[in-house]
């Protein structure tokens, strides 16, 4: 699998990955979903957010992220950074 959706986040991936490559993981999962756009998703264990943005900008999904070790604070701020915030 080539991963194009999942491959355009290296850069964020670097920085914000805390396990293995969730982003292809996901991009494998959905490959053939029939998941409308503007789903309400809810992404438990979400880490840094990382694996949320990815859901929202590629699959047009709202996603609510929540994480034990990293604040919803925290994850805020990331969405801010990239406008998805509402």
């Amino acid at each position: 699998m080539k991963y194009s959706k999942a491959n355009k986040y290296q850069a964020l991936l670097n920085e914000y990955i805390m396990g293995p490559n969730s982003l292809k993981f996901e991009e494998e999962l959905l490959q053939h979903h029939q998941i409308p756009e503007h789903a309400i998703v809810m992404d438990l264990g979400c880490g840094k957010g990382l694996t949320s943005t990815f859901l929202a900008k590629e699959y047009g999904f709202w996603t609510f992220a929540v994480d034990l070790w990293i604040s919803a604070t925290e994850n805020k701020r990331f969405s801010d950074t990239l406008g998805l915030t509402v």
